[in-house]
């Protein structure tokens, strides 16, 4: 089956089959083909000349997606538990994934390339499995502007972030589900111009860059090792009230 939307630009090819399930009588001795009526009617007791086949379970459903593709789409997102609303678009957004099947053995290539707020930029690329439920991914986010989360700050605490651009550039690495599940990543992150200020207009923290290389994390259980941590031109004020 092909499915195609003209409005969005996806179009995903799905080949999906189930074994079938020989026939058995039901529970008043017709038959009912596909369909084990024993199963659906576990409750009910049995007449006297119902008989029963031996049945193998069925096979799962196996979804095949040959390509998934977007292009120049764009999504607004609006959060109001906040006091302030907070508010963030990303576009445009391209996808493109291919060979993505729940019982293949080969992994699926995703490409991933969305615009984040004035000139942020996050894109994912990378292989993806769903049959063991693991990912190799290389993550690269440019200039996301940090003062698009100061809804969130207000809520608890006085900083107001004026100005700041946070820069991510990771390998992800993830295996397994549940419990036995492990991810972990390498790579770097910096963090330019940041101005931090309270609410009155003092300042509070600035910087020009803040850069962590050789980044080394991993998760459950948490362990992070920074190689290499440069600061340049940081300046901090600390005033201390009675009240």
């Amino acid at each position: 089956v092909r499915v195609r939307c003209r409005r969005c630009g996806v179009e995903v090819e799905v080949d999906a089959h189930l074994s079938p399930v020989p026939p058995v009588d039901d529970v008043h001795g017709a038959d009912v083909g596909a369909v084990h009526v024993l199963e659906l009617h576990a409750s009910a007791a049995p007449s006297a000349g119902a008989t029963t086949q031996n049945t193998a379970d069925p096979s799962p459903w196996n979804v095949t997606i040959a390509s998934i593709d977007i292009s120049d789409y764009g999504v607004a997102f609006e959060d109001r538990t906040t006091t302030v609303p907070a508010k963030l678009s990303f576009a445009p957004i391209a996808l493109r994934v291919t060979g993505l099947a729940t019982a293949g053995a080969e992994p699926a290539a995703v490409d991933l390339s969305i615009g984040l707020e004035r000139e942020g930029r996050l894109a994912v690329v990378g292989k993806i499995s769903p049959r063991d439920v693991s990912a190799d991914l290389a993550v690269k986010l440019e200039r996301f502007a940090l003062p698009l989360v100061q809804p969130y700050l207000d809520t608890t605490s006085g900083t107001t972030l004026r100005q700041g651009d946070l820069s991510v550039d990771l390998a992800v690495r993830h295996r397994g589900s549940g419990d036995a599940a492990t991810t972990s990543c390498e790579g770097r992150v910096d963090l330019a111009g940041l101005d931090v200020g309270t609410r009155s207009g003092a300042d509070v923290l600035r910087l020009d860059t803040l850069a962590l290389e050789g980044l080394r994390a991993n998760l459950a259980p948490l362990d992070v090792k920074i190689a290499t941590i440069d600061v340049r031109r940081p300046g901090l004020r600390f005033d201390r009230r009675k009240d």
